[in-house]
C-alpha cells in the first residue's frame, strides 16, 4: 500500500549520535547584516536581533530593519548593537558600541537615547554597553566597556511626571587609576543568580556585587592555585540548577564555581578529548527552560552541557561534567562546527536562536519537538539541488520514502535507519 506524507527537509547536524536541525536566515533573507550580537524577544512576541549594522525586528515571517539616520533624532543613534534587554514592562532596551543606552516607544515607534554627559555626574558612564540586566528589583543594569557599572530605577523611569522620561544613573566604579582597575570598569557580562547577586564579569577578574550592601568580592586567577579561575579575562557568565556558577574565559575555556565549597572547577579545551569545551574561546552562555546549559565560542561551533536523563548534577557519584559538540555531517552547506557563535536565546515556544559572526542567524526549529528533519544528499552531488523534492511516496511494509528530486532523480530513504540510495 502506498501512502502520501509531508516531510520537511532541512539542514541536519549530526551530534555524537543526537541530531539538531537548523534554518539559517541572512542579508537575503532581509536580516540588516550577518553579525548578531544580541537576541530578546519582546511582550508582543516579536524577536529583536541586534547586528554590526542596526536593530532587526522579526515577526514570524519577515524582517523590520532599525537603523541611524542623523537627520531624525526619533531613530536609533548608533548602528552597531552590544547588547538587548526586555524589562518587567516588555519594553526593549538596546545597548550600543558607541551611542549610549537607547530606549524604544512602541507607541510612537520612536527610539529615545541616553549618553554620557561630562558635565553630568548622573548621565551614564560610559557610551559603549557591553551587556545590560534586568533585575528581579526593578533596576535595569548597564555594563560599559570602559566606565564600570551603572544602574537606574525603571519604576522612577515609568512614573516621571516629564515626558522625556530623564534618567539618573548610579555609577559603580573602580577609583584607582591603576591598570586593573581600569580593566575591572570593562564590564564583559553579567548575570543575577537566585539569591539575588550579580555576577559580573571584566577584562581582569570575577566580580560577585550584592545590590542589597553594594559589597563587591573579587575572584582572580592564581597559578599556583588549581581551584581558581583559569584567567581573569572574563567573557560569560551564567548559573546551572545548582546554583553553581559557570565562568566563561576569552581564550582559556570554562570554569565553574561551586559556592558551598568556594572553590573552582576548570574545563579547558582538550584536543584529545572529544567531551571537553570544544574550543578555549567561549563567547556566550545560556540556561534554557530546560535547565540545560550551551555555551557559544568563537570558532569552536555551539556546545552543551551533558546532563544525565535523571537530571542529577554530574559532580555526584563519581560522574564528571561532559559536553555534547554539535557537529555537521560534512554534507551541510553551513555547518556550524567551528562556527564564532555571539549570542544564544531560548524564544518562548521553545525555539533556540543562535547569533553568529558574519554567517547569519540559526534557528533550531527542531528543540520544541514538533518536527522531524532530514537533510538528503551526497558527497557527490549539490545537496541543495537534491532537497529540491517535486512528489514522494512511502512504501509499506519496507518504510522506506521514495522521492522525486528536481536534478538528481530518484531517492530512496529508509526511515528505518535513515540510509538512503540514489538513482
Amino acid at each position: 500500500m502506498i501512502k502520501t506524507h509531508l516531510i520537511l527537509f532541512n539542514l541536519l547536524i549530526f551530534v555524537y549520535g543526537q541530531e539538531i536541525a537548523l534554518e539559517r536566515f541572512t542579508t537575503k533573507d532581509g536580516l540588516s547584516q550577518n553579525s548578531v550580537t544580541a537576541i530578546a524577544q519582546d511582550s508582543i512576541g516579536f524577536l529583536w536581533f541586534g547586528t554590526y549594522d542596526g536593530l532587526n525586528r522579526y515577526d514570524g515571517y519577515k524582517f523590520k530593519l532599525f537603523h541611524r539616520y542623523p537627520n531624525n533624532p526619533n531613530s536609533l543613534n548608533h548602528n552597531h548593537i552590544r547588547a538587548l534587554c526586555v524589562d518587567y514592562k516588555g519594553n526593549l532596551w538596546i545597548g550600543t558600541v558607541g551611542g549610549g543606552l537607547n530606549f524604544y516607544d512602541y507607541r510612537k515607534d520612536i527610539f529615545k537615547s541616553y549618553q554620557y554627559n561630562s558635565e553630568d555626574t548622573t548621565s551614564l558612564s560610559n557610551n559603549s554597553i557591553r551587556s545590560l540586566l534586568m533585575d528581579k528589583d526593578g533596576y535595569l543594569w548597564i555594563g560599559t566597556a570602559s566606565g564600570g557599572l551603572n544602574r537606574f530605577s525603571l519604576s522612577d523611569f515609568y512614573n516621571a511626571d516629564n515626558k522625556d522620561r530623564q534618567i539618573r544613573f548610579t555609577r559603580y566604579l573602580n577609583a584607582n587609576s591603576g591598570i586593573s582597575d581600569i580593566n575591572r570598569n570593562r564590564i564583559t557580562d553579567m548575570y543575577q543568580d537566585r539569591k539575588g547577586n550579580i555576577w559580573i564579569g571584566t577584562r581582569d577578574g570575577l566580580c560577585k556585587f550584592d545590590p542589597k550592601t553594594e559589597s563587591m568580592k573579587y575572584f582572580f586567577s592564581n597559578p599556583t592555585d588549581p581551584n581558581s579561575l583559569l584567567h581573569n579575562d572574563i567573557s560569560a557568565v551564567s548559573e546551572d540548577k545548582k546554583g553553581n556558577i559557570w565562568v566563561g574565559n576569552l581564550e582559556y575555556g570554562l570554569n565553574k564555581y561551586i559556592p558551598h565549597e568556594q572553590k573552582f572547577m576548570r574545563f579547558p579545551f582538550k584536543e584529545n578529548n572529544p567531551y571537553s569545551p570544544s574550543y578555549n574561546m567561549i563567547m556566550c552562555l545560556y540556561r534554557d527552560r530546560q535547565n540545560d546549559l550551551w555555551i557559544g565560542t568563537w570558532g569552536g561551533g555551539l556546545n552543551k552541557l551533558n546532563i544525565s536523563e535523571d537530571r542529577i548534577d554530574l559532580n555526584i557519584k563519581g560522574q564528571k561534567d561532559s559536553f555534547i559538540h554539535y557537529k555537521d555531517n560534512s554534507r551541510d552547506l553551513y555547518p556550524i562546527d567551528n562556527l564564532s557563535i555571539y549570542s544564544l536565546f531560548e524564544d518562548k515556544s521553545g525555539v533556540m536562536w543562535i547569533g553568529s559572526t558574519w554567517n547569519g542567524l540559526y534557528k533550531n526549529i527542531e528543540k520544541n519537538g514538533k518536527f522531524k528533519n532530514y537533510h538528503i544528499g551526497t558527497s557527490k552531488i549539490s545537496s541543495r539541488n537534491q532537497n529540491n523534492i517535486f512528489d514522494l511516496r512511502i512504501d509499506q511494509p519496507s518504510n522506506n520514502l521514495w522521492l522525486a528530486t528536481r536534478y538528481t532523480g530518484i531517492n530512496i530513504l529508509n526511515l528505518k535507519n535513515n540510509q538512503s540510495k540514489f538513482y
